[in-house]
């Protein structure tokens, strides 16, 4: 990490920031709890050399300022967030407060962050996440904003079916079988991951939600490696039976929450327009396959 480097973490109400504090005390950095955007301004300006964590939790009541959009890499912004009935919970354990006031409260914010969010290199979404995770990603993303854009590997993702053969280029190969496929549901069979009932039912399955966390993950520890190699791209590969439905939903599931986190991403579907009789599985082929 660089000799000036500051990074301002924030994000939505109801998250945990006592936790996270606990997180970046064990960092050896200058670190600033601050309770207002206000203060994370003040914090910013009074920043020198040497690695500087900013936390700044949002302002109670709404009453949030605007934390002055980053010029070049003076500063990084790392935003927290989760869904809003989650945030909603949190709040509301937190404060004793009813559950339509909490959604309404999360609302609000939303729109207020919206600019803020916008400005973040990174978003980390906490909604499924442990504690131990957390930390993990956390780590991860600092370590991610200590690396210049220029010289970060871009990910580029790939889509295939198994039947076709595997790709001969990609660095890592995810198998996508083990999740749950459209194929044996009538009404999804004629359709691609690219259609959203078809994505949706890949991708909102408990499986393939833990499939998606373990593959950032292993991405998360692996580009700062390439980055430290100069490796200019990070070729993925995610494959599935004939390449239509699951590694295509899967592809686009990576690209969203890879790019959220600051990652350079391109993918494309190799074998998503090679469908035909053929291409069928055998009667007797398990169910799963």
């Amino acid at each position: 990490m660089g000799n000036s480097q500051t990074i301002v973490i924030t994000g939505m109400p109801g998250i945990d920031y006592e936790s996270i504090a606990s997180v970046l005390a064990a960092y050896e950095a200058t670190v600033h709890i601050t309770r207002t955007l206000a203060d994370a301004e003040r914090a910013l300006d009074a920043s020198g050399r040497g690695a500087t964590y900013i936390l700044a939790m949002p302002d109670p009541h709404l009453a949030i300022g605007a934390l002055r959009a980053p010029a070049h890499d003076s500063f990084h912004i790392l935003f927290l967030d989760a869904r809003d009935e989650q945030l909603a919970t949190w709040l509301g354990e937190q404060s004793e407060m009813e559950s339509d006031a909490a959604l309404t409260y999360v609302a609000g914010a939303r729109e207020q962050l919206q600019r803020l969010r916008k400005y973040a290199a990174s978003v980390l979404d906490l909604s499924t996440l442990t504690r131990e995770a957390v930390e993990h990603r956390i780590q991860s993303m600092i370590q991610l904003t200590g690396i210049p854009e220029s010289e970060r590997p871009c990910i580029r993702l790939q889509s295939f079916g198994f039947k076709y053969g595997m790709p001969t280029d990609a660095h890592m190969v995810f198998d996508a079988r083990v999740l749950p496929n459209p194929f044996w549901n009538e009404k999804l069979r004629s359709g691609t991951g690219e259609d959203e009932a078809v994505y949706h039912y890949v991708v909102d399955a408990q499986d393939t939600q833990h499939f998606l966390e373990h593959v950032v993950q292993w991405v998360e520890w692996t580009l700062p490696l390439y980055a430290k190699r100069k490796q200019h791209e990070l070729q993925i590969a995610v494959g599935c039976t004939g390449g239509q439905h699951r590694s295509v939903a899967v592809v686009i599931a990576l690209a969203v929450e890879l790019r959220e986190l600051g990652f350079p991403v391109e993918f494309l579907h190799r074998d998503l327009y090679k469908k035909s009789d053929e291409d069928l599985p055998p009667p007797t082929i398990i169910e799963n396959a």
